[in-house]
């Protein structure tokens, strides 16, 4: 017999983790925008990764690994990530959600994920599970890339929840959250989130994270020309720069969305111009994701040096952006 979430309203959205948290928000009554979200969970972050155990060789990403956990806590909404080994549990919990009329966050690799039709591993995809067959042995998924709910064989879904493909190494993690009829006020989020963010990125945390990742990934993009699987680095960069639910120029794009929206709470943003330098930036990361994608597309490998100019100009713009967002402390 099939259980569904009564009262849940799907809909697309530009990412996986923003569209699931706001869908969420809603089914409990909030209306909080996707922008929104991206913006309180201090979801912008560079990280550049290289080895011969990824895939590719050379990865880059746009978003923090918090997202959601973060956006939860600013807006005063109790969240606990669990994992387990044993599907069963991780099954059981998901099915007691929809069972108390709850849609159930969950996290899964999409190569594994039957509607997909893909064989490309990405274990960082956050999907609402909002209904389930147990005797189809079937689930019902909410997932933003698609115009309708999605249904997922039972173990299809089970498979993956559970991958361990570097850099996601999945232990059917699920997000325990209970949403309370008020939320944190946006007056004060909105400014903490901003300056978090820009903390974040100017933080010495290395070479892996943040502007200084930016920095070193400008001065190592010319040898990515050397590297065994170069088209496949050049191709996958430009999709997470411009496809793969960024809604375009990283995250930026839709972070300056938010920015334009949480001026209402905070005229700092406006005074210091944040929305269209965001603007700028996001605009110069679509014009990086299209050199690299010509790039992968030429044989043999062509120069990298002129996307290297353009992201060492991102680095400095990005550096200049979060010094300026600083002033939003009040």
């Amino acid at each position: 017999m099939q259980v569904t979430v009564s009262g849940y309203e799907h809909a697309r959205g530009n990412h996986c983790g923003t569209t699931s948290i706001s869908r969420l928000l809603r089914f409990h009554g909030h209306r909080i925008s996707e922008a929104m979200c991206l913006g309180l969970g201090e979801g912008l972050e560079f990280v550049y990764l290289t080895g011969p155990s990824l895939n590719p060789t050379r990865y880059i990403g746009g978003r923090g690994p918090y997202l959601e956990t973060t956006c939860f806590r600013n807006l005063g909404v109790p969240c606990t990530v669990h994992q387990t080994a044993d599907p069963a549990e991780a099954w059981r919990w998901v099915k007691n959600e929809i069972d108390a009329g709850r849609p159930a966050m969950v996290q899964a690799d999409i190569r594994w994920l039957d509607y997909y039709n893909t064989k490309t591993r990405f274990g960082g995809h956050k999907i609402l599970v909002v209904g389930y067959d147990e005797e189809k042995q079937t689930a019902t998924i909410s997932d933003n890339e698609f115009d309708q709910l999605q249904p997922v064989p039972l173990d299809s879904l089970a498979r993956a929840r559970a991958e361990t493909a570097p850099p996601f190494e999945l232990q059917n993690d699920w997000f325990e959250i209970r949403v309370p009829e008020r939320l944190a006020d946006p007056a004060v989020a909105v400014p903490l989130a901003i300056v978090a963010q820009a903390e974040k990125m100017l933080a010495d945390r290395g070479e892996l994270f943040g502007v200084a990742a930016l920095e070193r990934a400008a001065r190592e993009l010319p040898a990515w020309r050397e590297a065994a699987d170069w088209q496949w680095s050049a191709r996958f960069a430009y999709q997470v720069i411009e496809k793969r639910g960024t809604g375009g120029g990283s995250f930026r794009k839709m972070y300056a969305d938010f920015l334009a929206e949480g001026a209402v709470y905070c005229p700092a943003i406006e005074w210091h111009g944040l929305p269209e330098r965001m603007r700028r930036i996001a605009a110069a990361w679509t014009a990086l994701g299209v050199e690299l994608r010509a790039l992968s597309e030429q044989e043999p490998p062509a120069d990298f040096r002129p996307a290297a100019a353009l992201l060492a100009g991102l680095a400095r713009a990005e550096r200049e952006y979060y010094s300026a967002a600083r002033a939003c402390r009040g």
